[in-house]
């Protein structure tokens, strides 16, 4: 009996510390994801003023700050990334910060980074599989930093001054190396050792363009890896790189009515519910297939000069786990009661 028992708290242990159970897949849609919020942040100037804003699953307003003052060259926000239920937003104008703010409610936070010897335009965030954080500075120092979830510097920035160009994102791979989105002569993705690497910071790749209609278009950005793709936002759409990165095609479709001359796309997120979200400068969210990239519906509009997008979202667990889960609680408790 006491075998069984050891057994059973070793499985219920297992699904509390939200190690699985059964080898799961991702997949393209999850019935057990649900959307909870799409958090927008509002690129700010003269008018109107940055901020970010919350977005129910159906497309209206849950919640909005939109009282962000920057300084005399307007806001700047640019980039929004989720991490653990905390929101982060990168202010690429003065003051040159990254910022926190409560997803559920909007509350500003205050500035978590604010080193300007590091960031002075922080153009993009985004969390590796290290769990650190990763800012990308557009310019004048081309450079990507690593930092803690509090902020706190982790080792020696890269160093990527080999571009000579403005860079707009970058990201870890689970490979370990670093992608980093070249945004002009030509825009191109630059591949360097990541942080685990023996000489992390080298670059070991670059992946330019030829004229000939697959290369990406300028100011390109916020590169992000999908279903083991690389996938990047190219002023005009949501570009997918080949296996090798020689190729950049334009994945996402036109959608008619809402892309036109002088629009340009912000940053996009995948999400489980089958869509593919993508801000645009014109104020509309709009979602395209996650799998083929095909348009799909306008998901909100409405809004003015939109650069960030992140979506909020949570797992519902498999009954079979939410059930082990409750007998073994039951099972606690009456061995809590036998104990006494």
């Amino acid at each position: 009996m006491k075998r069984i028992n050891t057994l059973v708290l070793g499985i219920i242990t297992a699904s509390l510390t939200g190690l699985p159970l059964i080898s799961a897949q991702a997949t393209i849609t999850d019935p057990n994801w649900v959307l909870d919020r799409v958090i927008i942040n509002q690129r700010g100037g003269s008018s109107p003023r940055a901020g970010v804003i919350g977005l129910k699953p159906n497309g209206t307003v849950d919640w909005e700050n939109k009282d962000y003052v920057g300084g005399p060259y307007g806001h700047g926000f640019s980039a929004a990334v989720l991490h653990n239920d905390r929101l982060y937003v990168s202010v690429v104008e003065y003051p040159h910060q990254v910022r926190e703010y409560n997803p559920n409610t909007g509350a500003d936070l205050g500035a978590l980074i604010h080193n300007q010897n590091l960031i002075n335009q922080p153009a993009d965030l985004t969390f590796g599989s290290d769990g650190a954080l990763y800012v990308a500075n557009q310019s004048p120092t081309f450079r990507v930093s690593r930092f803690d979830a509090n902020g706190a510097v982790l080792g020696v920035p890269f160093n990527i001054g080999d571009l000579a160009d403005t860079v707009n994102g970058a990201v870890l791979g689970d490979d370990g190396i670093l992608y980093v989105n070249r945004a002009m002569n030509p825009p191109a993705i630059v591949t360097y050792q990541g942080p685990a690497m023996a000489s992390p910071g080298t670059n070991i790749g670059f992946s330019g363009f030829p004229h000939d209609g697959s290369e990406l278009p300028k100011y390109s950005g916020f590169p992000r890896f999908w279903q083991g793709s690389l996938y990047v936002n190219g002023s005009d759409g949501i570009y997918k790189l080949s296996a090798d990165l020689s190729v950049a095609t334009k994945w996402t479709s036109d959608d008619g009515a809402y892309q036109g001359t002088g629009i340009y796309s912000r940053q996009f997120e995948f999400g489980l519910d089958g869509f593919v979200y993508q801000a645009f400068s014109n104020g509309n969210v709009l979602r395209y297939d996650n799998e083929s990239g095909a348009f799909s519906s306008v998901f909100s509009e409405g809004h003015e000069n939109l650069a960030g997008l992140a979506l909020q979202s949570h797992v519902i667990p498999e009954p079979a786990t939410a059930l082990l889960i409750g007998v073994g609680m039951l099972m606690l408790s009456a061995m809590r009661r036998r104990m006494r």
